[in-house]
């Protein structure tokens, strides 16, 4: 028996993976044990990793191996637009759709909203949902589908389509692309998605302080005004103005030339 076997990840499909995946403040590196194993799990910002040691009973024993991430989670900066739109959602058991390409804080939202929830993770690759458990195990939980944009086989739409319409199940859809799939047009008006863009997600000057301070960097106001202009409000470029002025450094053109360059090369 492998490590190859024996790890996998509480909420998403964990596979292997030859890059070095940064989760919150945990970073899990290659190799990770002795079978040169990296972990990557379907929801970016992981909250827990468990050690699953088959038994001689055919049973399973969880060891945890990673702790739960509610102090990294104080890292996550609330963008109100999103957390209200996630909690309307909430109280009418309407479907949630995030349409935003990467990089705009899909997975850290939903984490942080969902986090005293333990909301189920459901991973989409080579069009399909690659697992989908009986819909009986979801009644009164979360269920999150990532990567909606690589969906399109007919049967893991039946499926999706299914969880949609099941009474009491709150179900969140990501996906980079920019509209809701055409295949989810009919329940998308029967059940009025709550539909969060990009354009949600965006960070303001409040926003850009809060991140900033998260980081003991100093900024002032008539920068982080700056910053939330030319970075439109895009997380990465905002990380990007902050490593580049933790050392004091001002706003300048200069600067947002040289971030849009650093973008590039993420």
């Amino acid at each position: 028996m492998s490590w190859d076997d024996i790890l996998e990840c509480q909420f998403g499909e964990c596979r292997k993976c030859q890059q070095t995946r940064t989760l919150g403040r945990i970073k899990i590196n290659t190799p990770l044990v002795g079978g040169g194993v990296d972990l990557r799990c379907s929801l970016s910002s992981l909250r827990e990793l468990r050690l699953i040691e088959p038994q001689a009973d055919g049973g399973k024993h969880l060891i945890r191996i990673g702790k739960e991430r509610e102090d990294t989670l104080m890292g996550y900066i609330k963008v109100p637009k999103v957390y209200e739109k996630l909690k309307k959602a909430e109280d009418f058991f309407v479907p949630v759709i995030m349409t935003a390409a990467t990089g705009w804080g899909k997975s850290a939202a939903v984490e942080y909203y969902y986090r005293r929830k333990a909301p189920v993770v459901l991973a989409c690759r080579g069009g399909n949902i690659t697992k989908m458990p009986s819909p009986d195990l979801f009644r009164g939980h979360v269920v999150v589908i990532e990567d909606m944009q690589w969906l399109f086989e007919e049967e893991s739409i039946r499926y999706l389509r299914g969880l949609l319409h099941i009474p009491g199940l709150q179900v969140v859809m990501l996906t980079r692309g920019g509209t809701v799939p055409k295949y989810l047009a009919a329940e998308d008006m029967d059940l009025r998605f709550m539909r969060i863009q990009e354009r949600d997600f965006a960070f303001g000057e409040n926003e850009v302080q809060a991140f900033f301070a998260d980081r003991g960097i100093a900024i002032l106001p008539e920068d982080a005004v700056q910053v939330a202009e030319a970075s439109h409000g895009y997380v990465r470029a905002v990380h990007c103005y902050a490593s580049r002025m933790e050392g004091g450094q001002r706003y300048s053109e200069e600067m947002k030339s040289a971030v849009w360059q650093d973008i590039y090369r993420l």
